[in-house]
């Protein structure tokens, strides 16, 4: 009796005891772990390269890929296991133009294993990436391949499982784009194809946006656009302060060219173009390519204006005014940076911010003379609004300046600059009546000080200057071809 009576007073324990227990788990924020369900370590780079020399043959060269810094293996999580895999694309002595793609694996005994292994027949193949292009959360194979015969690079993606690689897309391109545009960790392939058609004498380029349908990546929409893509004229990355997107620079006519934008919205997953013949549209003379001009990680574009006075010139000599501006959605553009940039007179002057948009130029080959004007955009220019001339003298012309200057024959002194070699830069100010006729405009502030000239001017090289020529010549040479 005695015995069994105490078995009750345990059962009743018990019964109060468990219910604690669990209360006090609860309340601490204890929790139970399986031991097998903790993540793996990290693998180093310097374990993974070890591991990766057992499985690599004797007679192998490896590639060395791009991604984020040159290496021959690079470490990815492929299988989206929170682990990474080591990757590597070598070939072999005795087996040129074949490639050969491995990939290991650390198990749960923390024991490495070959993964996958498949093997490419190509010219040449690079790495452009392991990202993420089916919103999948794990990131795929993107390479660019050459076959032997091919002018074109062709993209080629794999979706990478254990010992299995299915093709997803093995496409040829001119250009390509591939961006994580929403900033959502995944990654969008835009491909461009230049089109041309001699018998019209017209070339196009055409823009593919691809996406993750069933089984493979195909094209969901589609974009023409006047003009040819030529490399390094595409550029991808922030066109706004809150929009990424893609500026296209393309060649138009005879030596011109134009920059539209490509966005790729977030809701529809659609390539839309801005109209080139209503907003974002500037022709240039010479195709100047799109890119962020004063380093504020956004892209601008360029509309290059042409000043007064240089009718008659050459193409290759012509100066410019380079007008960069911002592409603000729904509210067309901004002007953020204006350069005038002269070939022949060696120099290139950045405006003042307080000058944006308000001056207007006129150079002066004769006279070695630029003269900078008060002036809005779409207003011709008024000569009593000169805010000061930038010359250029030759060393003896400039003695006898100084010579006069000492007589006191000289009224309005030209103020030194710079110097280069046997030229003097110097700049000549307003008179104290031009002054006053500014002030009664309200627009004194418009006029510069002699040392903020000096800061904004820019003396080009002689280095600078040749391969500028040499790039317009090139250019025009191109064009006239054609």
């Amino acid at each position: 009796m005695q015995k069994i009576k105490g078995m009750k007073m345990m059962k009743n324990r018990l019964c109060y005891l468990i219910p604690i227990f669990f209360v006090c788990m609860l309340v601490s924020g204890c929790r139970l772990i399986h031991v097998d369900e903790q993540k793996m370590p990290e693998a180093t780079q310097q374990e993974v390269e070890m591991a990766m020399s057992k499985y690599l043959p004797k007679e192998s060269a490896p590639i060395y890929l791009n991604s984020p810094k040159k290496q021959a293996i690079i470490r990815k999580d492929l299988d989206g296991d929170g682990v990474s895999e080591g990757v590597t694309i070598f070939t072999k002595e005795n087996q040129p133009g074949k490639y050969e793609i491995l990939i290991i694996k650390r198990n749960q005994k923390r024991q490495w294993e070959k993964w996958n292994q498949f093997s490419l027949q190509a010219k040449r193949l690079s790495l452009v990436g392991l990202k993420d292009v089916t919103h999948d959360r794990r990131p795929e194979l993107i390479l660019t391949v050459q076959k032997d015969q091919a002018k074109q690079e062709s993209l080629v993606v794999y979706q990478l499982q254990a010992h299995k690689a299915r093709l997803l897309l093995n496409r040829t391109y001119d250009e390509k784009v591939i961006d994580d545009f929403q900033r959502d960790g995944t990654y969008e392939i835009v491909l461009f194809q230049v089109q041309r058609d001699l018998k019209r004498k017209v070339v196009q380029t055409r823009a593919e946006l691809f996406n993750y349908r069933g089984k493979s990546l195909v094209v969901i929409d589609r974009q023409q656009l006047e003009g040819e893509a030529k490399k390094g004229n595409i550029h991808s990355g922030k066109v706004s302060p809150q929009t990424r997107g893609i500026y296209v620079d393309l060649a138009v006519g005879s030596r011109g060219g134009g920059t539209t934008v490509l966005l790729i919205p977030k809701k529809s997953v659609l390539l839309q173009k801005i109209d080139p013949g209503r907003g974002l549209y500037s022709y240039k003379l010479i195709n100047e390519s799109s890119r962020d001009i004063n380093r504020d990680g956004i892209l601008e574009f360029v509309l290059m204006e042409q000043p007064k006075g240089t009718e008659k010139m050459p193409a290759t000599q012509l100066p410019y005014v380079y007008n960069w501006y911002q592409w603000e959605n729904g509210r067309g553009r901004n002007l953020v940076q204006q350069t005038y940039e002269d070939l022949n007179f060696g120099f290139r002057l950045q405006y003042l911010d307080r000058w944006l948009g308000k001056v207007k130029v006129e150079t002066d080959r004769r006279m070695n003379q630029v003269t900078f004007y008060y002036g809005l955009v779409n207003q011709p220019i008024k000569k009593e609004w000169k805010l000061f001339i930038l010359k250029r003298y030759h060393q003896n012309e400039w003695n006898k300046q100084l010579q006069a200057a000492a007589k006191g024959k000289q009224q309005n002194q030209p103020v030194l600059l710079k110097k280069s070699g046997a030229f003097v830069y110097a700049a000549i100010l307003p008179t104290a009546q031009e002054r006053a006729r500014f002030k009664k405009i309200k627009q004194q502030q418009l006029i510069p000080t002699k040392e903020e000239l000096s800061k904004q001017l820019v003396l080009l090289t002689k280095k600078e200057l040749k391969n500028k020529l040499a790039h317009r010549a090139k250019v025009m040479s191109k064009h006239k071809q054609q």
